[in-house]
C-alpha cells in the first residue's frame, strides 16, 4: 500500500489510517480524522476581517451614525 501511494505522492507523503494508506496533507492544510484535509484556520485581523465560525472570516461592516427620516413640512 505504501509503496503505490508513494509512487504517486513521493516517498514520505503518505500515512496510513486503519488499514488504508492516504497520501498525507499538503503544506496550509491539517488532517481532520481520516483521510480528509481541510484548509488552516485562517488569520482573520490580519486579512482585515472580524473573526468568523470554524474556517471562515466574517465581513467586516461599519453601521456609521443612525438617523430616523424626517419628512418634509408640507407631508
Amino acid at each position: 500500500m505504501y509503496r503505490r501511494c508513494e509512487a504517486d505522492n513521493g516517498k514520505g507523503n503518505c500515512e496510513k489510517w486503519g488499514a488504508v494508506v492516504y497520501p498525507k496533507c499538503k503544506s496550509g492544510f491539517s488532517p481532520s480524522g481520516c483521510c480528509i484535509c481541510r484548509p488552516s484556520t485562517p488569520n482573520c485581523q490580519a486579512l482585515g476581517m472580524n473573526a468568523g465560525i470554524d474556517i471562515s472570516c466574517a465581513k467586516k461592516i461599519d453601521i456609521g451614525k443612525l438617523t430616523p427620516p424626517a419628512c418634509s413640512g408640507n407631508l
